[in-house]
């Protein structure tokens, strides 16, 4: 049996006989059916009902297997509703991001933290505070451009709804953002789109006023003619200067997102692939 199976059984045994499956496929169809929310599975939203809890509770904070199967069902109902609106939320933000659809979300997996993240400062309104949503942001970059979503998630889940939480509070950078780097030669391995860094440049490049190769057309034409950006090299028919300064672009962007500069920019590998520091 799944998770969810399991806390369904159990949630049907309390006085009561809570329905989890209707609540779920209720909330699933009301709420948690958007573009970006549309991949959030029952275990995914008991994982972050568990993790929401446990932070509430100011206790051990843990969203490990067993740890939801220990979910109270007064709890479920304490704080389902706040979470649904913590997910929602998260959409809204990632597509403020240029993250529009499921299929160019980095990691789904970081959806789980992001979610809850939200829902805890939806109480107070402290999400919408720009300083406290740029912090949210460069720590969700720093998660995709560290490629650390991949593994041991339920651990990494906890420490950063602690550690970003506290840093909001003024303590310590998360383990998140100290442990993202990010090499620029890894732009030349971004080849397909199952990389959570490549789906992480799509969205910058988007975020940065793209435009289309062969119309010219932008998402900020009065920038694109102010800047010029790319008409030289393209112009000139220079390949190997245009993909260099793209490179420098792309890093720039990854730079600003993450709040964390790149280093090795001129390393000697650099230099001898595009030829110049980038």
């Amino acid at each position: 049996m799944t998770v969810f199976e399991l806390v369904t059984a159990m949630f049907a045994m309390d006085e009561g006989g809570f329905r989890l499956r209707e609540d779920w496929d209720k909330r699933k169809k009301e709420h948690l059916d958007g573009d970006v929310l549309n991949i959030v599975t029952a275990t995914d939203f008991l994982t972050a009902c568990t993790l929401l809890s446990a932070y509430d509770k100011k206790g051990t904070v843990s969203c490990k297997r067993k740890d939801v199967l220990n979910l109270q069902l007064a709890d479920y109902k304490k704080y389902a509703d706040i979470l649904t609106k913590g997910f929602v939320e998260a959409e809204t933000m990632l597509s403020e991001e240029r993250i529009f659809v499921s299929r160019d979300l980095p990691y789904t997996t970081q959806l789980i933290p992001l979610a809850v993240l939200c829902a805890l400062l939806l109480p107070d309104n402290r999400i919408k505070q720009s300083n406290v949503k740029n912090k949210i942001k460069q720590w969700y970059w720093c998660g995709v451009f560290g490629e650390l979503y991949g593994s041991a998630n339920e651990t990494r889940y906890a420490n950063d709804v602690v550690g970003v939480m506290n840093w909001l509070d003024g303590g310590d950078l998360p383990k998140t953002i100290v442990d993202s780097y990010f090499n620029p030669m890894r732009l030349l391995m971004l080849q397909t789109r199952r990389s959570a860094a490549y789906k992480g440049v799509m969205a910058l490049i988007m975020k940065n006023h793209s435009r289309d190769f062969i119309s010219g057309q932008e998402m900020d034409i009065a920038l694109y003619k102010a800047s010029g950006i790319d008409m030289d090299d393209c112009m000139t028919d220079d390949f190997e200067q245009f993909i260099a300064h793209r490179a420098g672009k792309i890093l720039d962007a990854i730079a600003i997102a993450t709040g964390k500069p790149i280093s090795g920019r001129d390393s000697e590998e650099v230099i001898k692939t595009f030829g110049v520091n980038i």
